[in-house]
């Protein structure tokens, strides 16, 4: 890291890997901790505002418009696809707040959920893009790129040859036209904000990570045809903040990528296959968003190992969660899933499964597919609308409720709780944070069902 001065970045942690500060988990609590990047380093990409009001699951959904520093903070205009005004997935308040201006730069938008920052900058980060152009000069540095600029692709490079984890951020504007797969990352990298058109990539994989503690915060990628995003080889990476749309595979843990973090915030788009593949162990899929999946919207492998699957929503996939046979201990709760066109879990011959506090509801199968034997736990769970019918063959606990849960607009990916919904108040405590920095682990009497905590 340079010397400039810095910007705290708040992100979510697990397991201690990496140089990421990472504490012990106590009762799978999600918790943040802070790390410092440059001043003025590239905000996460924004996206379109949703319904005001309430509180998501899961964490902080909220990035702060930094201090800028000579030419501006481009922070976040908010989460992707979070509702205003919520709380993100495990807890601070959601509404991003726009940084104070520097020498000729303005602060980043007051977060409606919105737009600002998706293109980076124009301020300082270890190595900042400046160039569209997908070039690779001989001899580029950071002080004399060559060409029109330094591009991602060489700022790659040159930071997998230092020690050290270097940020990497876009000069205002950069939209990437990536022409082939970008070097494997092998060091570890803070990619910050930025926009990467793969359609000219073809068939194959985007951009790979083989180093532990990489972060990849506020990339909108687009248009790859392979996996977009795939953690390769790493201990305690984390994608977070992301916008991924019309990619074959957005993004893959394979299974020598122990501990990676997938959320929280991301949104993921019309995906070609699965959307999010996990074959790794203790892995973390918290606090997401796909909408529209052409396979799983997440799919675990079978060496996919003592997995969390918490608080995220997934609409229009193939099946919401898919198992292999081999897949075992994975712990699904705090999930909305709907409108799938097959189930909206399919455990098959999985183990160890701990489902619960989840929202099941229209999808054109079963709410869940699997043998009771198959499952830890299967109560506090909301079916409803499942075109063949609740479970099969297994049978959903007692606390079950089966009744419509009342979104405030479904067709209009609305899936927040109406005052009347009975998914409000009706789960249990398993030692999830779901209303961040209030007290407790919840609001009301009990946790609300599905990604949504209401206030």
């Amino acid at each position: 890291m340079n010397a400039e001065p810095a910007l705290r970045r708040r992100l979510y942690v697990g397991w201690a890997v990496g140089s990421l500060v990472l504490g012990a988990l106590g009762a799978c609590r999600y918790r943040y901790e802070t790390f410092e990047v440059p001043a003025g380093s590239a905000g996460a990409s924004g996206s379109s505002t949703q319904p005001s009001g309430g509180q998501a699951t899961g964490g902080d959904a909220s990035t702060t418009a930094g201090t800028a520093n000579g030419g501006g903070a481009a922070a976040s205009g908010g989460a992707p696809e979070m509702p205003v005004g919520g709380d993100g997935p495990g807890g601070d308040t959601a509404t991003s707040t726009g940084g104070s201006s520097g020498a000729g730069g303005s602060g980043g938008s007051a977060g409606t959920g919105g737009s600002a920052g998706s293109g980076g900058s124009g301020t300082v980060a270890d190595l900042l893009v400046t160039t569209n152009a997908d070039e690779n000069d001989a001899g580029a540095s950071a002080a004399a790129p060559g060409g029109t600029g330094l591009s991602l692709r060489e700022a790659l490079t040159i930071a997998n040859a230092m020690v050290g984890i270097q940020s990497i951020g876009f000069a205002n504007g950069i939209v990437v036209a990536q022409s082939s797969s970008l070097p494997n990352i092998t060091e570890a990298v803070h990619l910050l904000g930025g926009v990467v058109n793969a359609t000219a990539v073809g068939n194959k994989d985007c951009l790979t990570i083989q180093a532990n503690a990489t972060v990849i915060d506020g990339l909108e990628l687009y248009g790859c045809g392979a996996r977009a995003i795939y953690l390769a080889a790493s201990i305690g990476s984390q994608i977070t903040n992301c916008n991924l749309h019309d990619d074959t595979k957005p993004i893959e843990v394979g299974p020598a990528a122990v501990g990676s973090v997938i959320g929280p915030n991301n949104t993921v788009r019309n995906a070609g296959s699965h959307a999010v593949i996990v074959s790794s162990q203790d892995s973390k899929v918290v606090g997401n968003r796909v909408l529209g999946a052409g396979g799983n919207a997440i799919f675990l492998s079978g060496t996919a190992f003592n997995t969390f699957i918490v608080g995220n929503l997934l609409v229009r996939a193939d099946s919401g969660i898919g198992m292999s046979s081999g897949t075992s201990n994975s712990f699904i709760r705090f999930n909305t899933i709907a409108q799938n066109g097959q189930d909206a879990v399919l455990v098959g011959a999985a183990t160890g499964v701990d489902l619960r506090d989840n929202i099941l509801v229209n999808n054109a199968q079963y709410g869940v597919s699997g043998a009771d034997n198959r499952f830890t736990q299967l109560s506090y769970n909301l079916f409803f609308g499942n075109g063949l019918g609740s479970c099969a063959p297994c049978t959903p606990g007692p606390q079950s409720v089966l009744t419509d849960p009342l979104f405030v607009n479904a067709a209009a990916d609305d899936f927040t709780l109406q005052a009347a919904s009975p998914a409000r108040n009706t789960g249990v405590d398993v030692g999830e944070d779901r209303n961040g920095a209030a007290a407790g682990n919840f609001n009301g009497a009990a946790p609300d069902l599905g990604f949504w905590e209401s206030p």
